[in-house]
């Protein structure tokens, strides 16, 4: 599902661009004429409207069994898996979600299917450690039987994807979990108008997408923060999108308005502490390690490190490099270096074997980090070992491609020019053009003609 050497994205500041479903709602609109379509789609047979399928699951991992959808409650069904991040990034406001209207009669589960390769072991380990402060009902299946009734019926294949049915036992609306503040309070109150509201959500999308771009890629922060500002005032409902929490930090930080940002980030780490939300804890570290002239900031960088690494416990690798991260931007190097040596040990352990390339390559990169040069040689030798075995051949150029990056990371420039010199030569000829740039970096010399 993600790409060998892409960057590793940690916590709400890059969670925007990780968003696996098409933000886009799905609501009932005004049928308009029709048109001769070129190339025939999978039929959608679930539509906002029509009657909500039967919630089947193999097992109720937490909260209580439904059985059916009760006339007059409301259900959020939201859909996720153990590898999805922006998923995971939901979880804490769905918990807030299904605190605040419970009483209003509305039951939020969170329905984990076999995508993506995870397993039931996975889904119920996940649940066993996070459920219980998040609070709201979680179950799964180890078929597709429940996701084929709602998420392929529905042509929906990414996720985070919730449902929300109303009192009716109809579904109310298909999207994503992020516009549940627009569409939640009316459902709940049973003036939710399907159409109408969903003009309104329709252009919340668009302004939503606006909104990650101006946050994400702001060259002046107050230029940023004034857009944001904007936007809430236009989308009330929307100002707590988990998505925004890291950028708009990123951009207080940078505009030195250190009261607002420290404000903002204790109530981040209060929250992530009730909710057991390492992602959040992480971000905000990870952000306010970059206040190196604001020292109020550092010092709730270390405590959100701190804490992250007590909720995640000392042998969890990602949360050691946020420490490190962290206490290394503090100008704590010898406790930085600790926690560095820390997360090799426990990156050891969770290797798989000679021919775990992710594993290998992740080591690399640690030991590096840690100082450990010649475990890091070592390493990466046996990460070229494990690229080369996924290589079927010459005109394997993908594979080629894979092992040049691998050998540049190992230091081994000979052969990573050498596999990449293969990969251009035998890619398909729509595909030269848009190598060139990459295989230059290898020191691959092209052709004028293929510029």
């Amino acid at each position: 599902m993600r790409s060998l050497f892409a960057a590793t994205l940690a916590g709400l500041t890059v969670a925007t661009a990780a968003v696996a479903d098409d933000p886009k709602p799905e609501t009932k609109k005004a049928e308009a004429p029709a048109k001769a379509a070129p190339k025939k789609k999978a039929e959608v047979t679930l539509k906002v409207g029509d009657k909500a399928p039967a919630l089947k699951a193999d097992k109720w991992l937490q909260g209580d069994e439904v059985k059916g959808f009760e006339a007059g409650k409301v259900y959020v069904v939201e859909f996720w898996q153990t590898w999805c991040g922006p998923c995971i990034v939901m979880m804490p406001h769905l918990a807030d979600l299904a605190e605040e209207y419970k009483a209003k009669g509305v039951t939020v589960v969170g329905y984990a299917g076999v995508m993506g390769g995870d397993t039931p072991e996975k889904v119920k380990a996940f649940v066993e450690k996070r459920g219980p402060k998040l609070g709201y009902t979680f179950a799964n299946s180890a078929d597709g039987k429940t996701s084929d009734a709602w998420m392929n019926a529905a042509g929906r294949n990414g996720i985070p994807c919730c449902f929300v049915v109303g009192k009716d036992g109809t579904v109310q609306y298909i999207g994503h979990p992020m516009y549940l503040d627009m569409v939640l309070p009316k459902v709940a109150a049973g003036t939710w108008d399907a159409a109408k509201d969903g003009e309104a959500l329709a252009d919340a999308e668009k302004d939503v997408s606006g909104m990650f771009r101006s946050l994400g890629g702001a060259a002046d922060p107050e230029e940023g923060l004034k857009k944001y500002a904007d936007f809430v005032a236009k989308w009330p409902a929307l100002a707590d999108i988990p998505y925004f929490n890291g950028p708009r930090l990123g951009l207080l930080v940078k505009a030195k308005k250190t009261d607002t940002a420290k404000a903002m980030a204790e109530t981040l780490v209060a929250k992530a502490g009730k909710r057991g939300d390492s992602t959040s804890l992480a971000s905000v570290a990870s952000v306010l390690s970059t206040a190196k002239d604001q020292s109020e900031l550092t010092a709730l960088a270390l405590k959100a490190a701190d804490t992250n690494l007590a909720m995640a416990g000392d042998a969890d690798v990602n949360a050691l490099m946020t420490a490190r991260t962290t206490y290394a931007a503090a100008g704590q190097t010898d406790k930085a270096k600790g926690f560095a040596t820390k997360a090799v040990a426990s990156a050891e352990k969770e290797l798989k074997g000679d021919d775990d390339l992710n594993g290998l390559m992740r080591l690399v990169s640690l030991c590096r980090t840690a100082g450990e040069a010649e475990k890091a040689k070592g390493f990466a030798a046996k990460a070229v070992g494990a690229a080369e075995k996924t290589v079927k051949g010459d005109d394997d150029w993908q594979g080629n491609l894979r092992l040049a990056s691998v050998c540049k990371q190992a230091g081994q420039d000979d052969k990573a020019k050498a596999a990449a010199q293969k990969a251009y030569d035998n890619a398909p000829e729509a595909m030269k053009a848009r190598l060139v740039q990459t295989v230059k970096q290898y020191g691959v010399e092209v052709k004028k003609d293929d510029k």
